[in-house]
């Protein structure tokens, strides 16, 4: 009777440090978790385009590129929280003294995570020496686009440009903003392996008592 009443004691003691143990594990596992459920993680797919239509514009050709740099950029946004990058150039050519005219542009930023597209239209007009010197505006419609996902709500800016700019090439930049994000189901995932582990090391100690006694 002492050695199994020793026995007990041993495995009431190893229960309490599996407890203990399992409690603080979770704790971080699941504080861990927390923090990534509640940011969107974001990456620029290599579908992301531009197109003008200058068919407005005189004296020179307005040339609109995607930045090569955006595929594959990564970030993580948390609700509230922003991130701005440069999405596209615009640059002018053959404008060989003054050149002036109007423009429409259709842009497409990519989303390969969350899964998702932000396609936006707008229009300006400039006039620009030697395409050097130029001064516009470049106005886009429907601003910020709104995109709900799997991952969570967000929106995409595309920023206008206004004023006069030097050089030959200008940049229109893109915000992206979370709003939302969607908690991930690897929590409750972790709280039940962690529940079949206790049931596990149980059934283990009465199965040990049993044998014992």
């Amino acid at each position: 009777m002492p050695n199994i009443r020793m026995l007990m004691t041993f495995w009431g003691w190893q229960m309490k440090k599996f407890l203990a143990s399992l409690v603080l594990g979770l704790s971080a596992l699941l504080g861990a978790n927390a923090v990534q459920a509640a940011s969107i993680n974001f990456v620029i797919g290599d579908n992301s385009s531009v197109s003008v239509d200058d068919s407005g514009f005189f004296g020179a050709d307005v040339n609109a590129t995607v930045r090569s740099a955006l595929s594959g950029l990564a970030f993580s946004l948390a609700p509230g929280q922003s991130q701005t990058f440069a999405f596209f150039d615009i640059s002018l050519s053959k404008c060989k003294i003054v050149c002036f005219g109007s423009a429409d542009f259709s842009a497409t930023l990519d989303f390969l995570n969350p899964s998702a597209q932000a396609t936006g239209t707008g229009s300006g007009g400039a006039a620009s020496l030697f395409g050097k010197l130029t001064a516009g505006a470049l106005l886009w419609d429907n601003q910020p686009l709104l995109l709900t996902t799997s991952a969570g709500t967000f929106s995409v800016l595309f920023h206008d440009l206004v004023g006069i700019a030097f050089g030959k090439t200008y940049t229109v930049n893109a915000t992206v903003t979370a709003l939302s994000a969607v908690p991930l189901p690897a929590a409750a995932w972790l709280f039940g392996s962690a529940l079949l582990g206790l049931a596990g090391a149980q059934r283990l100690r009465k199965r040990q008592m049993a044998v014992q006694a």
